[in-house]
């Protein structure tokens, strides 16, 4: 049997594209010539410590603050999940009540339950033609704080792992006028203040708390995260708390040090050569693609609509829509015909994650496959009426999923998470579920959006949506690297959920 590290050293070799995270795509050629082991480091003399920075560690994380324009910028080793964390429970005390947008990642999840707090939910709406969420609507987060003036804190996602950016600044303005921070997952967000032709970064629209993983969309290590402070009403000591609590007690150096790196690679002459000369690429692949009969790429023309406030255009959603397949048959289909890893497909669509590093030859080799593959499904297929994408791109009629469903549905929040995974409990047949209360997490990763939350009544319309995911993502008959995760039972023949008998 092979080890691990011999299999990610031959998948490193491997001549797969990577349309994925992490950011920096294997580019040898670009990143810097370092011997991981010799950079390992841990708190000796004069390499100072960054739960207590003096001296390098604090002077790296002043020089980050200064590029992103706000008070204080801290390395996060432990993802954003450890900045999510601990920027909620910072805002918060035991038992608040907070506003939270539904599409939320799992670690706002993880910080309600630590924190026993009583979410009041916004949704995003839905983008039915493309299957996926829009923005917050900014009125909604109003209604919200105006029916539930007890609230502490308000969180939100943006952009969304499709690259929908919804408008911060009139959701932080709303927030302030009650004297509610306002923390954004920013985590698809770290490139935007450092490259042109991108939507304003929730750090320049008045959030308090912003989250960032560098290694997403930028040239840094898997597991490289910051977090941004520009608050007048946070306490930031007690931020800092949080964050030693949430983060190892002994940091990586390589970690902080391939931030420090990408952060001054993305300044340097190189880097802004290099996003010049991306940023023609893309534009030349999205226009040859203009040429696609059955595949669609999502484009700014969804801005506007659908609380759309702006759209991160490095984010490539292909729709399988007009083609009548499921987006996982594609992303199968890219990487064992072509040797190109998506992200991730979800219902109809794929997703691929461009970053700084892709050049010409890489969407030369994208393009060429997917107009291979929309070849094929023109061969395939009779032409129906109106199922032709052709110029108006969005307009496919043919549904293969019911993705949207999930998208759609509002929860029945009976108990708070914590109460729920506290109290008694039972394990029944998924089919006897339907009419209880869950007691444990459903949810796909990636992204880690919860489809249930412990405390939420588990209706018909719910438990048709667990089937369909069951169906689609889970076990041998799964189409896509998706997985569901967080049950107890994991052949998911039955359901954890709270005792009804129990006196609540």
């Amino acid at each position: 049997m092979k080890r691990l590290h011999e299999i990610l050293s031959e998948y490193g070799k491997s001549n797969t594209v990577p349309f994925h995270m992490p950011g920096h795509k294997r580019r040898a050629d670009i990143l810097p010539d370092w011997n991981p082991w010799q950079m390992d480091f841990t708190e000796v003399e004069g390499l100072d410590n960054m739960h207590c920075a003096e001296g390098i560690i604090k002077d790296a994380q002043a020089e980050l603050a200064l590029v992103y324009g706000v008070d204080a910028s801290y390395f996060m080793v432990n993802g954003s999940t450890g900045g999510i964390l601990a920027a909620i429970s910072s805002c918060v005390k035991h038992g608040d009540s907070i506003v939270v947008a539904r599409n939320c990642h799992k670690s706002v999840y993880n910080a309600m339950y630590l924190n026993e707090l009583k979410p009041v939910y916004v949704y995003p709406t839905l983008i039915e033609e493309w299957e996926i969420s829009g923005g917050i609507s900014p009125e909604e987060v109003r209604q919200a704080i105006f029916a539930n003036p007890e609230v502490k804190a308000v969180v939100i996602t943006s952009p969304t792992y499709e690259g929908i950016v919804s408008d911060v600044e009139a959701i932080a303005k709303i927030a302030h006028e009650h004297n509610i921070p306002l923390i954004v997952d920013e985590a698809h967000g770290a490139h935007l203040k450092l490259m042109e032709n991108s939507p304003k970064s929730a750090v320049d629209c008045g959030a308090d708390i912003v989250i960032q993983s560098f290694h997403k969309l930028l040239p840094a290590l898997t597991q490289t995260a910051v977090l941004h402070f520009n608050s007048k009403i946070v306490d930031r000591g007690r931020l800092e708390n949080y964050l030693g609590i949430y983060q190892t007690s002994s940091p990586s150096y390589l970690f902080m040090a391939s931030m420090d790196w990408a952060l001054d690679f993305m300044q340097s002459e190189k880097g802004r050569c290099l996003a010049k000369e991306y940023w023609k690429e893309l534009n030349i692949f999205k226009e040859k693609c203009h040429s696609l009969k059955k595949l669609c790429i999502m484009e700014e023309d969804i801005v506007g609509k659908n609380e759309v406030f702006g759209f991160d255009r490095t984010k490539l959603v292909v729709s399988t829509t007009c083609g009548s397949i499921p987006g996982s048959v594609l992303e199968e289909k890219l990487l064992k015909e072509f040797k190109i890893q998506a992200e991730m497909s979800k219902g109809s669509n794929v997703l691929l994650m461009t970053s700084v590093v892709d050049g010409a030859e890489v969407f030369e080799r994208l393009y060429a496959a997917l107009e291979k593959m929309d070849g094929k499904l023109v061969q395939e297929q009779d032409t129906q009426p109106g199922a032709d994408c052709g110029e108006d791109s969005k307009k496919g009629t043919s549904r293969v999923t019911n993705e949207k469903t999930a998208l759609s549905y509002y929860a029945t929040v009976t108990l708070t998470s914590y109460e729920a995974v506290n109290a008694k409990q039972e394990q029944v047949s998924a089919e006897d579920a339907v009419g209880k209360i869950s007691a444990e997490y459903i949810y796909l990763y990636p992204p880690g959006i919860p489809i249930v939350v412990p405390g939420e009544m588990i209706t018909q319309e719910l438990y048709d949506i667990i089937l369909y995911y069951k169906e689609n993502y889970f076990g041998e008959g799964a189409t896509s690297n998706r997985r569901l995760q967080g049950m107890q039972d994991k052949s998911m023949n039955t359901l954890l959920v709270v005792d009804n008998l129990e006196e609540k």
